[in-house]
């Protein structure tokens, strides 16, 4: 059920379309619902394009978030929109360009063999300097070799964090449904043990 961004109030519809309305991304038919609680626009990210919540994303805006978890992501058919995946994409190869950026500045240990063979071969740092980067380490490759490494390190990074919390969700949602199931079986069968005892109770008492 999508709610409100601002306050969090669950509500029925995020906007209404009239009869003969145009294309939605356009914002022309369509009546963005208020929510009762707030008197806030309930969603105002359904008339707004990818860039605005790309941005918002970037600033770590709380509606942006609650926009795309609970107004966006949850589907009937339990599957994912495609402009979510493209969002996803989007922020796959800019997380890929922050690390790329990161990495290069870190210094590299002066105990590694390839901080001094890098010191040794660069004419602007000396041997055995403390401000070797990985950036001159990295220059010995492609251009095109280390955008693969980083895509690669990133896109393992993002499937280690998301994989175990879907594989989480199904086992618990697994576990719940047997421990459901189990729970009616237990409940019967208790009921059953308690009318038999009551029964032989009230033989016994002749009644």
């Amino acid at each position: 059920m999508p709610i409100c961004i601002s306050c969090r109030t669950p509500v029925r519809t995020l906007y209404t379309t009239y009869s003969k309305a145009d294309d939605r991304a356009l914002g022309k038919g369509v009546r963005l619902t208020q929510c009762p609680h707030c008197k806030k626009f309930a969603d105002k990210y359904v008339e707004h394009d990818f860039v605005v919540l790309f941005i918002d994303l970037v600033l770590i805006k709380a509606e942006v978030y609650r926009h795309l978890l609970f107004n966006r992501l949850e589907r009937e058919d339990d599957k994912f929109d495609r402009s979510i995946l493209r969002l996803g994409i989007l922020l796959l190869l800019f997380d890929v360009y922050l690390t790329w950026a990161r990495i290069e500045k870190l210094p590299l240990p002066d105990s590694s063999s390839l901080a001094h063979n890098a010191s040794s071969a660069s004419l602007a740092v000396p041997p055995h300097s403390s401000g070797v980067t990985n950036a001159v380490v990295l220059q010995a490759y492609p251009l095109g070799a280390q955008y693969l490494f980083f895509l690669c390190l990133v896109t393992l990074s993002t499937l280690a964090f998301h994989l175990p919390i879907r594989l989480l969700e199904e086992a618990m949602a697994e576990i719940d449904s047997v421990f459901s199931e189990s729970d009616a079986v237990v409940d019967g069968a208790a009921g059953f043990v308690v009318y038999e005892a009551f029964s032989d109770f009230t033989d016994y008492l002749g009644l």
